[in-house]
């Protein structure tokens, strides 16, 4: 029997093709797409919280946190060995914060 896929992998194969690497707190759209993309059913705003709960559990995923509206901390998740994860780790943008 074949392993299913996970939400990390499917969000992972739906951003390497739309040619991004990257998705955040606040990036509603994109985040229903890869539901739509994982075959998860809307929810509304507990769609959102859906996705970004499981790419904090993938490790193909590396998060980060970035200040917000109202200096409130949001997640970030970028795919690890992207061209944006490297130059995070190497601080080219002083806003995130490696966690």
């Amino acid at each position: 029997m074949a392993k299913r896929k996970t939400i990390g992998e499917f969000a992972k194969e739906y951003l390497e093709s739309q040619g991004m690497d990257s998705v955040a707190f606040g990036d509603s759209y994109l985040l229903h797409e890869i539901a739509e993309y994982a075959g998860i059913p809307h929810r509304s705003w507990q769609t959102e919280r859906q996705i970004l709960n499981a790419l904090e559990r993938s490790p193909l995923f590396e998060k980060y946190l970035f200040r917000g509206w109202g200096n409130r901390l949001y997640r970030m998740f970028v795919i690890k060995g992207s061209k944006g994860d490297r130059c995070l780790k190497k601080g080219f943008n002083t806003v995130m914060a490696d966690v």
